[in-house]
């Protein structure tokens, strides 16, 4: 990948950022949706698994029902739900204006936008195959939280090119956090107010509130064993049961095994999943494939 400087952003830049929420759908998401359209007896469940493989059509939904509905935004668990409020002719209407991203776009920003939709994609299925066996959300609501919890950087990587670098990054095996560092430097500390100007759900919002995450001897000790083995981890565990967690841990492991699936940090953060979900690790690697091509 080609690399530019590494500067953070200007003070400042990330009020201009989170007030253009331009975010464009994948093309083939268009033309799964209106093929679907033409179909007069169509439900709001026929159409909401193909509203979720767009997690940029999610969040243009999310938002209208925050500017239309905005008492109704707690009832929002999904893609179904999120059109039972709103009526078919809001989707009608985003189909015929969002802007598109096609996937053999030779803009660079495009191309980076489009890789974290796809990842995103990814993520919302690990999330909702794992609140299946933590049981502290339901699969739906995680899908939908996680799909777009990524969304303040979908904002960065359109606007801001020294961004790309933070894929540049992932890629030499630097981890998610110290990358962000890199990249977005103090602009980092806005995230949680850009979180809530976009309207995310609130599983996905409580992501932005690292006061909330294991500290840094509760992540080592979860590298190498299953808290639920340790009498004295009670903190821990209460950590790991709190939804957001699934929404860091599928985004983690999603941008990882998307960029570097047998990389050692993807390994190291497979063996960390594994033992936060209580699993094997044998058993947890030819399930991810199986959930990446959902």
């Amino acid at each position: 990948m080609t690399s530019v400087l590494i500067t953070p952003p200007a003070a400042g830049l990330w009020r201009k950022t989170g007030a253009s929420q331009d975010f464009p759908i994948l093309a083939e998401t268009r033309l799964r949706i209106k093929k679907q359209l033409q179909n007069r007896r169509v439900s709001f469940d026929d159409l909401a698994p193909l509203v979720e493989q767009d997690a940029a059509l999610c969040l243009h939904l999310q938002q209208q029902v925050a500017r239309n509905r905005p008492n109704s935004l707690a009832q929002v668990s999904g893609a179904a739900s999120c059109l039972a409020l709103l009526g078919l002719e809001s989707l009608v209407k985003l189909m015929k204006h969002l802007p598109v991203v096609a996937a053999d776009t030779d803009d660079v920003h495009l191309q980076l936008y489009r890789r974290a939709l796809l990842t995103a994609q990814l993520a919302g299925n690990l999330a909702a195959d794992w609140a299946g066996v933590l049981n502290n959300t339901t699969p739906h609501y995680a899908r939908w939280s996680t799909l777009m919890s990524s969304a303040p950087l979908w904002l960065w990587l359109l606007q801001h090119p020294p961004v790309r670098n933070w894929l540049h990054l992932l890629g030499n095996d630097i981890d998610l956090l110290p990358a962000s560092r890199m990249i977005f430097g103090p602009a980092q500390r806005e995230w949680p107010q850009l979180a809530r100007q976009l309207h995310l759900p609130a599983m996905a919002q409580a992501l932005y509130e690292p006061a909330q995450w294991p500290d840094r001897a509760q992540w080592r000790h979860l590298r190498r064993h299953d808290p639920r083995d340790s009498d004295d981890q009670r903190a821990l565990m209460h950590r790991c049961h709190q939804p957001f967690m699934i929404c860091l841990m599928a985004n983690a492991l999603a941008w990882h095994w998307h960029i570097a699936p047998d990389s050692p940090r993807s390994q190291r953060w497979q063996q960390l999943i594994a033992n936060w979900l209580g699993r094997s690790i044998h058993i947890l690697r030819p399930h991810l494939r199986q959930l990446q091509i959902l």
